[in-house]
């Protein structure tokens, strides 16, 4: 297989210097029609900076993907994203903030309505063309698009063709099967249908090294079909289109895990460590709730120390490669989609009148192994002296997620639970340390637009319409362990499963329109003006411990705090929940001058939701009832008296708290947000203006304002006991953008040269962006500007009128202009920095809770010497924990109370802040540029054999705004596709066999840095690895 790459890049390299000419062939660029300005104009005629794909080029680049644009398309970035979600970027503006309410910046259309459907799953087939619009687009494209949008145009019924269509089949590497076709039949004289379908099946591209799961993982099993309709009289085109998507497959939320196990159990993987090990287990939330709290391993054990005791029988194996991994759990991937189009366009005797109507219903499924590891054995310890562990005598049932009105959905319901009815919503049962996540989502969005556009004979014209834009969304996070059921079994912790549910809301409308003034015949004056006005509700329930202890303290379950001293003493005079602690008695309880409060964990619970007068008050009937109960004689009665008692106690108290699983504002209460409804309502103004010449024969020069504008969006629920005041806003404000272009297009050499320029200069102003803190994501707004230039070129020379070249250059600058200082959560002690400062000393909390906030396994910082200073006390409380194997060079202990140093007065962190002014803009390489060379060799008898070549280039980038050279920067990469096609001048038939990706890269488009409390790996987003086939297309 190896001889063949070789021999066939090595023959299409040769090819491609052969530039033999047929005789007296006369072979001109054809020309584009782009709907860039909501009307069918010449792509060159379009003062827009717009590349434009055809069916053709599509197919000639192998372009077969949304991510393959980026190799096409003059500063346009993609990468898959962890979660199973995308990021397009134009321009350096793409999906820089996270979140069900934060709009992208880089929009995708189908045939001019918004779309909505995730481009990672998008497969671009039967399409008429691509249209790529740079620069902000919200005057006539709507909401948001302040870096540009893509339009995929798919091909409509023709009533003039015929019955034609084509069916093609594809075989491949990695066992890749594609069926695609498409027929079109006109019914009548003026009505046509058109029916297109593809289905793709291929094994996955990461190699499962597991031998009793086995196989390969991101495997594709999915189809589109689409139907479309045309009824066309002339003047009026009627377009209905309906398209199905279905998967089912393997496809995984992150490919790889990318680690080099840390000895500092600080981190779990060392900082910009490049290996494809696993997190050192001591670091982990998984390894700290198994060791600490559940004592089902050793406490602060590596990978090592778990082998020594016999827990790690299937050891990750060594010299992984990138795209090898080694799990026991299969990643689960369904999704299903279907999308409606209207449309009806009318002309009058001045104009058209246009209706576009669209609506799209999805739903999505997806579950993965978190670590995509074969984690130790679940430990009994058997014996202290000498300390012993039997490893596989615990099975845990590892359920679906269940958050609010999810239950019984794809998790059980509190009813189910109590009654054993579980079974079905078991995702793994195992007797290892697993961790599991993923997502469950349900769309529904709707589109309506009407417009006219005048075509009127004097030196105005005009395009004005309204349209309105309805998204609704239900989407459920899920993260569950195996050490966290167990936790939630022994302690009566109900919830075991935990994350967040989002049901979210959406309504905008707005009214658009853009002025043609022609002030000469070849000088014209676009003005541009769109209001919209729109509304946000996002409803937002997080699990928490806090919500699972409410079962506890009033559904007559004993309360069982969780083993440990530490947690023990701490966890309720620290103002864990609702009520700050009260310093000075704290004090005494550490000094010994009181006894400590420990155990007061219902009194903290009732405190929390403001309701201890009516608990004190049920509580004192109770007694009294109990204390009358006792006094009477007969057993029977006495026992009836007593049950009525605790009876009249529980209906008293059920409703004093918010049912677990129900959405309700008793979740939101000052000090502790579990629960959220947040509502936006306001209004944004986008507008242009543009001046373009027409000069020479074919050439247009064109200057253009643009004000761009995205919606602000809202962030999760805040504790503001965690967050200091200010530092983390409830929602962002809109993002703005003030853009100015110059550019030119021309038509030169006679039709054989298609020559587009541009440069630009964009300011954001106030752009959204997200970054992780704790475990949460949040988003903020900051400033940034670029500028750059974009160079597309299609030649087809005179001498060798066989030849095409293709070519692309794009070069931008990015600068975040920001004051602020902020915390880098993958590098809390900002090493490597000018902001390091070497008296801080990272510590893993151990605590459960920490001002009502879950802390376990995650990391803060505090000063070193200062906690030495009170090393006594904290040993004398078991606080001071020098383990071996967790602790820094000089034995100071890096498992810490963070409860216990801010009871005694330390001060404590979640990072160091730094400046991030002056850095380059995340997912944005400075130079991109493609050269794509290919001939049409006429061999004779009919035949013509086409090689062609096309290479890509992009230089570095950062993943993030901390611009971090040791783990956040993405290399320079390139990548180059071949094909030769083999087939008939008419085009009836061909064999196209092709290599993408050629000399089988690892190009890297984009890197997840993960959180503490999973050992703070990486995900690296790759490119396809080499895949070489054949395609065999009849056309008919």
């Amino acid at each position: 297989m190896k001889f063949f790459h070789h021999l066939l890049i090595a023959l299409l390299l040769f090819s491609s210097n052969f530039f033999a000419q047929s005789d007296n062939q006369d072979y001109t660029l054809e020309e584009i029609i782009v709907t860039a300005q909501k009307t069918e104009k010449s792509l060159q005629d379009v003062p827009i900076a717009v590349s434009a794909l055809s069916a053709d080029d599509l197919a000639l680049r192998q372009a077969v993907r949304f991510t393959d644009l980026q190799l096409n398309v003059p500063n346009l970035s993609y990468s898959e994203t962890n979660f199973g979600g995308s990021s397009v970027s134009i321009r350096g503006i793409g999906r820089l903030a996270t979140g069900i309410s934060f709009d992208q910046s880089v929009t995708t259309h189908i045939n001019e309505s918004p779309w909505g459907e995730n481009t990672n799953v998008s497969t671009m087939f039967d399409m008429d063309r691509v249209e790529v619009l740079r620069g902000p687009q919200g005057t006539l494209f709507g909401r948001g698009t302040t870096a540009g949008l893509v339009n995929l145009v798919t091909k409509r019924p023709s009533v003039d063709s015929g019955i034609e269509g084509y069916a093609g089949y594809t075989v491949g590497e990695y066992d890749l099967q594609i069926f695609e076709g498409a027929v079109n039949i006109p019914l009548e004289d003026n009505f046509a249908v058109r029916a297109a379908y593809t289905q793709t099946e291929r094994d996955g591209f990461t190699e499962n090294l597991y031998a009793p799961v086995g196989g390969t993982f991101d495997g594709r099993e999915h189809y589109v079909g689409r139907i479309s309709l045309r009824y066309d009289t002339g003047n009026t085109v009627i377009d209905y289109m309906y398209q199905e998507h279905e998967e089912e497959s393997t496809r995984t939320l992150r490919t790889n895990y990318v680690c080099t196990p840390s000895a500092n159990i600080a981190r779990g993987c060392t900082l910009g460590g490049e290996g494809i090990g696993i997190a050192n287990p001591a670091a982990t939330y998984n390894g700290i709730l198994a060791a600490v709290f559940l004592e089902s391993a050793p406490l602060g054990a590596n990978t090592a120390a778990y082998t020594a005791f016999g827990l790690n029988d299937a050891p990750r194996p060594a010299n992984m490669t990138i795209r090898q991994t080694h799990s026991d759990f299969v990643p689960i991937y369904d999704r299903q989609s279907g999308t409606h189009q209207f449309t009806i366009s009318h002309d009058l005797d001045e104009g058209r009148l246009s209706l576009n109507m669209m609506s799209r219903q999805s739903s999505s499924y997806t579950r993965m192994d978190t670590t995509l590891a074969v984690e130790p054995l679940l430990g009994v310890k058997v014996s202290d002296n000498p300390l012993a562990y039997v490893g596989g005598l615990i099975s845990v049932d590892m359920l679906d997620h269940c958050v609010a009105d999810q239950c019984g959905i794809k998790g059980p319901t509190q009813a189910e639970r109590l009654n054993g009815q579980s079974g079905k919503y078991v995702l793994q049962t195992t007797n290892r340390n697993s961790f599991i996540d993923g997502s469950s989502n349900e769309q529904l969005t709707e589109y309506l637009e009407l417009k006219y556009s005048s075509d009127l004979d004097g030196i105005f014209n005009f395009i004005v319409g309204i349209n309105h834009y309805g998204h609704y969304e239900d989407d459920s996070y899920l993260t569950t362990s195996s050490p966290l059921t167990l936790l939630g079994d022994a302690q009566f912790f109900v919830p075991t499963t935990f994350g967040n549910t989002n049901e979210y809301e959406l309504e905008a409308s707005g009214l658009f329109g853009e002025l043609y003034f022609d002030v000469q015949d070849n000088l014209r004056i676009t003005l541009g003006l769109r209001y919209g006005e729109e509304k946000k509700i996002n409803d937002i329930v997080t699990t928490t411990y806090g919500q699972a202890r409410n079962v506890g303290a009033f559904a007559g379950v004993p309360w069982l705090l969780v083993d440990g001293d530490l947690y023990n003493c701490f966890e309720g005079i620290a103002g864990a929940f609702g009520q700050a602690p009260d310093q000075a008695v704290i004090g005494q309880i550490l000094t010994g001058q009181a006894s400590n409060g420990c155990g007061v964990g219902e009194q903290e619970t009732v405190d929390l939701y403001g309701v201890s007068a009516e608990v004190n008050a049920a509580s004192a009937a109770l007694a009294g009832g109990i204390a009358a109960a006792g006094l009477i004689a007969d057993p029977q009665q006495q026992a009836l008296a007593t049950g009525t008692a605790y009876a009249t106690y529980f209906m008293s108290v059920k409703d004093l708290v918010p049912a677990l699983y129900d959405r309700s504002e008793n979740y939101n209460k000052p000090g502790w947000e579990s629960y959220q409804k947040n509502k936006l309502d306001y209004t944004t103004t986008a507008g242009r203006l543009i001046i373009d010449y027409a000069f020479g024969d074919d050439s247009l020069l064109y200057a253009s304002y643009s004000r761009g504008t995205k919606p602000a969006g809202i962030n999760p629920p805040i504790n503001p006991r965690i967050y200091e005041k200010g530092l983390i806003p409830a929602n962002t404000v809109e993002e703005k953008v003030d853009s100015f272009e110059v550019g030119i297009k021309s038509i030169l050499l006679g039709g054989q040269m298609r020559l587009n320029t541009s440069l630009f200069y964009n300011k954001y102003t106030d752009m959204q962006i997200s970054r992780i803190l704790a475990t949460t994501t949040f988003n903020f707004n900051i400033d940034s500007e670029n500028y750059g230039a974009e160079i597309e070129m299609d030649y087809i020379p005179a001498a060798a009128p066989n030849l095409r070249l293709d070519f692309m250059f794009a070069y931008i600058k990015t600068k975040i202009m920001d004051d602020a200082l902020t915390i880098d959560p993958f590098n809390i002690a900002a090493e490597g920095t000018k902001y390091f400062d070497p008296k801080n000393s990272v510590y893993k909390c151990i605590d459960l809770f920490y001002e009502g906030e879950g802390c376990v396994a995650n990391t803060f910082i505090a000063d070193k010497d200062l906690v030495n200073a009170v090393q006594a006390v904290l040993a004398s409380l078991d606080a001071w924990l020098p383990v071996p194997g967790t602790t820094q060079a000089d034995g100071h202990p890096i498992y810490m109370s963070r409860v216990a140093l801010s009871a005694l007065g330390i001060p404590t962190s979640t990072g160091v802040k730094q400046s991030i002014d002056g850095n380059r803009l995340p997912n944005t390489p400075e130079i991109t540029t493609s050269l794509g060379l290919s001939y049409n060799f006429e061999v004779g008898n009919g035949i013509s054999v086409v090689p062609n070549i096309y290479y890509y280039y992009q230089s570095d980038m950062y993943v993030n705004e901390f611009n971090n050279d040791l783990y956040g920067k993405v290399d320079a990469w390139d990548e180059l596709n071949v094909g030769l096609t083999v087939g008939d001048i008419e085009n009836q038939w061909y064999f196209r066999f092709f290599s993408r990706n050629a000399l089988d890269e690892d190009n890297i488009t984009w890197k997840y840095n993960s959180t503490d409390v999973t050992g703070n790996f990486q995900s690296y987003f790759l490119r396809d690895p080499r895949v070489t086939g054949v395609e065999y297309r009849y056309r008919f």
